[in-house]
């Protein structure tokens, strides 16, 4: 029963994305096309302070690295959770679309694309994942789960149309011009 799903999921993949999914024994890879999409000005502001933090890509180099942007929306609340992954070792490999800001990617999940602060453009952009299988944590997996407890900002952002957004941005770094207010 599960190879049947597997390969249903698989087909679904191919056909929506122009993308293919492929698992050997040691890794689950993603090669393809996401839908580009930008981002609503209120947003736009952090996720560039996001960027800016780490503007020699001494940390986190667009080469190696990109960050996960999940976004929830339910019931009148919005939630935004950021951190930083990498490419030939993702987390997940079942992301939607992409944000380009300068150099970095922000790839994004969840139910981002039923929401008016995200807007679909007409570009696609190449990307390549791998997820390791089994995922085995090592010091970079350590290093940013350490940023969940002291995270760069967090609580409910009330700038943009629609309602407060709870915010969860972790990736190691103080952001220019935000805080969080406890």
């Amino acid at each position: 029963m599960f190879q049947i799903v597997l390969l249903l999921t698989f087909s679904t993949w191919q056909c929506k994305g122009q993308s293919k999914i492929a698992a050997d024994s040691n890794f689950i890879s993603f090669q393809g096309k996401l839908k580009e999409f930008k981002t609503d000005s209120c947003l736009i502001n952090i996720m560039r302070a996001i960027v800016d933090a780490d503007v020699t890509h001494l940390n986190y180099p667009p080469k190696l690295f990109y960050y996960e942007l999940e976004f929830e929306g339910k019931e009148g609340t919005k939630e935004i959770y950021i951190n930083p992954s990498r490419w030939l070792k993702s987390s997940t490999v079942d992301y939607k679309g992409i944000i380009r800001i300068g150099d970095m990617s922000f790839l994004c999940k969840g139910d981002f694309m039923n929401d008016p602060l995200f807007r679909e453009t007409d570009r696609y952009v190449e990307v390549s994942l791998q997820r390791p299988k089994p995922y085995r944590y090592d010091s970079v997996d350590v290093k940013i789960e350490m940023f969940a407890r002291n995270p760069s900002l967090m609580g409910k952002y009330t700038f943009c149309k629609g309602g407060p957004i709870d915010l969860y941005i972790l990736v190691g770094k103080k952001l220019e011009g935000f805080e969080t207010i406890k």
